[in-house]
């Protein structure tokens, strides 16, 4: 379990670097052509001449504030992801065999996966529906600081010491 709990800490990097800078100019291109869909076109001013002016694109406040949501809502996935790729990492590297690895590594991969990745990509591809799971991926990634605890209290590194007479 140590070492696929490094594997998947390293997997979950290696999304977070793919989903982070380098599909972020997708993502900002998605929210910016989503919002551009939700423009209206209004008639121009009349003219003294009684013309009308040039139509002018118009994008409520309310949608703007919504792209801004979503775009915050990907940032703060992609947090959860960089977070929990890590401990879940640090939780291999703890080098024990017990149940701490194995409840902190279930409970890091479910909750990274349905939590982070679930705001994020929910975000991207404008399906809140998503947001759904993220209570019960938060649950799992409290079994997973849980399994990290108890990983720490099972090695040697917080074992006391035997007293030795000089």
């Amino acid at each position: 379990m140590l070492s696929y709990n490094v594997i998947i800490g390293a997997l979950f990097g290696i999304v977070l670097v793919v989903s982070g800078p380098l599909a972020e100019p997708y993502a900002i291109e998605k929210f910016a052509d989503d919002l551009k869909s939700k423009a209206i076109e209004m008639p121009g001013e009349l003219n003294p001449d009684g013309t009308r002016g040039r139509p002018e694109i118009v994008i409520s406040e309310i949608d703007r504030q919504e792209s801004a949501q979503r775009w915050q809502k990907y940032q703060d996935g992609l947090r959860y992801l960089a977070i929990h790729a890590v401990a879940l990492s640090v939780l291999g590297l703890v080098a024990t065999r017990g149940w701490g690895q194995m409840l902190g590594g279930i409970g890091f991969s479910l909750g990274t996966l349905t939590y982070g990745c679930g705001i994020a990509f929910g975000a991207v591809l404008n399906v809140p529906e998503l947001a759904v799971f993220a209570p019960m991926g938060a649950v799992c990634l409290l079994f997973g600081w849980v399994g990290l605890m108890i990983s720490c209290f099972e090695t040697k590194f917080f074992a006391r010491a035997e007293p030795t007479l000089v």
